[in-house]
């Protein structure tokens, strides 16, 4: 996506309901100091992205490993927007699992549903609703 300043774009990743392992951070930070400024952001909907990123290098990091096998620029469709809260995996007030069970449910719709238009999956594991942006 282009930025206002000249030359420059940004890309935005899809962090499958926002889950990062160190490895995987460890991947991404390498990528941001290569083909921008070594910044990462994050965004409400548990995604990241890389800013000032020259124009010139964007296709190359578009092929980099991780953006083609786990954290896709271009998700299908369903998987764009969907969030889950953090779930009885590291939240006291959650009742139930989250993450797994979004995911699992959303490639399953996936595969028995043709959608064109985006969805908006939110999911939250207790009344506090804290799945929701």
């Amino acid at each position: 996506h282009p930025q206002k300043q000249e030359g420059y774009s940004f890309v935005g990743l899809h962090i499958p309901v926002g889950r990062v392992q160190a490895d995987d951070m460890d991947e991404l930070a390498r990528l941001a100091d290569e083909y921008g400024y070594g910044e990462l952001r994050l965004t409400v909907e548990q995604n990241i992205i890389i800013p000032n990123i020259e124009n010139s290098k964007i296709d190359a990091l578009l092929n980099e490993p991780l953006l083609k096998n786990r954290f896709s620029p271009d998700p299908p469709i369903l998987m764009r927007n969907l969030v889950a809260c953090t779930g009885n995996q590291f939240c006291g007030q959650a009742i139930i699992e989250t993450n797994a069970r979004s995911m699992k449910i959303t490639e399953e719709v996936q595969r028995l549903v043709s959608v064109t238009q985006p969805v908006r999956m939110h999911w939250t594991g207790c009344p506090n609703t804290c799945g929701q942006v």
